[in-house]
């Protein structure tokens, strides 16, 4: 029997705690990010990273396993389980949402089943995960993230495969979705079982005003362990979610990456890519008109018995909320008390087909820093996306 290296993982919440095994001679083992409209849509990340484990999840609300004691295989009822396709199922945290694992059946069997553990649920990364390559990038239509995590320390130029390992490669920069001419009013987004859709509309002057209060500059833009406390209080009031910064009229939202522990515990996603979006600007089909209709209204006019049924909501830390799809656990918003009127968007979510992954055309990507980097799981993740942001910066 091969020899196994146990590292320990969790969600945010506690709810599942759990270790898995790896065999020890293949570390570290080389991982994908996958790029494809499952991981994205499900995770509500813009891409994932899943690591394949030897045997099952293993429970650490046993006693510890011993020669004398066999591991006790992990129990799933803290987890809901989402079917994605037809042999592969996804479990996410029935609390906090996280996204746990994944399991591939060639059978209907248990026994059969291959398993995959959420990279960002784990302790540690180190010596046991390398990311390695891309994959399935030719979903993104515009290179996704790819374009920003170009290469990593030991590891080099991160490959960037149309499909999966050995399939073309796509060049940096790659880009073929058709962005109408003049744009579209409405940048749509949904998560893989369509039990959540939204919509985000272009700002105008109101999308000033309804976030007025939203003053505070995010970590995004300045660190807030280096940075004078009065600096980020924003005292001129700068209504930095909206850009261009250098400009009277605003045309598109702020978005960038973040690696803080609770986004990536609440995730599973060693990097959760969000954008900052006014509650105005956010829509959803009218609860009154038929789904053909192609109607939507802002969220913020609804009652509170037309929003979303299968929202779910974590209170993550006090005053913070985090909000995600009940049935396939795709992470929707961020927001807090105090400032309900400024939603953080989950881009993941964003419909490809529309502008692609990273919708330029309406999203302004800040590459000047990732957020809270310093609390990074993979130090060589988050010091890559910024290396990466500053050469895309660069050629922009």
């Amino acid at each position: 029997m091969s020899e196994l290296t146990y590292v320990n993982g969790s969600c945010h919440c506690g709810l599942n705690t759990f270790r898995v095994g790896f065999v020890t001679s293949s570390l570290p083992l080389s991982t994908n990010l996958c790029h494809c409209s499952i991981c994205r849509h499900t995770s509500g990340q813009l891409a994932f990273e899943h690591a394949p484990i030897s045997g099952s999840p293993i429970s650490r609300s046993s006693a510890p396993a011993t020669e004398d004691n066999p591991s006790i295989p992990l129990g799933l009822a803290g987890m809901t389980g989402y079917q994605s396709s037809s042999n592969v199922t996804r479990y996410f945290c029935k609390a906090c949402s996280a996204h746990l694992f994944r399991a591939v059946s060639n059978t209907e069997a248990d026994g059969d089943k291959k398993w995959a553990v959420a990279a960002g649920a784990l302790e540690t990364t180190d010596g046991i995960l390398k990311v390695s390559r891309h994959t399935w990038v030719s979903d993104t239509l515009d290179g996704g993230i790819a374009d920003h995590l170009r290469q990593i320390k030991g590891v080099g130029e991160l490959p960037r495969y149309k499909e999966g390992v050995g399939s073309p490669e796509v060049p940096l920069g790659w880009n073929i979705v058709d962005v109408k001419q003049g744009g579209v009013p409405l940048l749509k987004a949904f998560c893989h079982c369509r039990a959540l859709r939204f919509a985000i509309s272009r700002p105008t002057d109101k999308s000033v005003l309804s976030a007025k209060e939203a003053s505070t500059y995010p970590d995004l833009m300045y660190a807030y362990i280096s940075t004078e406390p009065s600096k980020i209080q924003n005292p001129n009031g700068d209504p930095w979610w909206l850009t261009p910064h250098n400009s009277g009229t605003k045309t598109k939202y702020l978005a960038g990456h973040c690696t803080c522990t609770t986004c990536r515990l609440t995730s599973g996603s060693e990097v959760q890519s969000w954008t900052f979006v006014p509650l105005l600007n956010i829509l959803v089909p009218s609860p009154t008109a038929p789904p053909e209709a192609d109607e939507w209204v802002p969220l913020c006019l609804l009652k509170d018995e037309e929003r979303p049924k299968g929202l779910t909501q974590y209170n993550s830390s006090p005053g913070k909320f985090r909000e995600s799809c009940s049935t396939c656990g795709a992470t929707g918003f961020w927001w807090r008390k105090g400032v309900p009127n400024l939603i953080d968007f989950s881009v993941g979510l964003l419909d490809e087909s529309i502008a692609g992954t990273r919708a330029v055309d309406w999203l302004d990507w800040w590459t000047g820093r990732v957020s809270f980097e310093e609390e990074a799981l993979s130090h060589e993740i988050a010091s890559g996306l910024e290396e990466g942001l500053k050469e895309y910066a660069s050629k922009a």
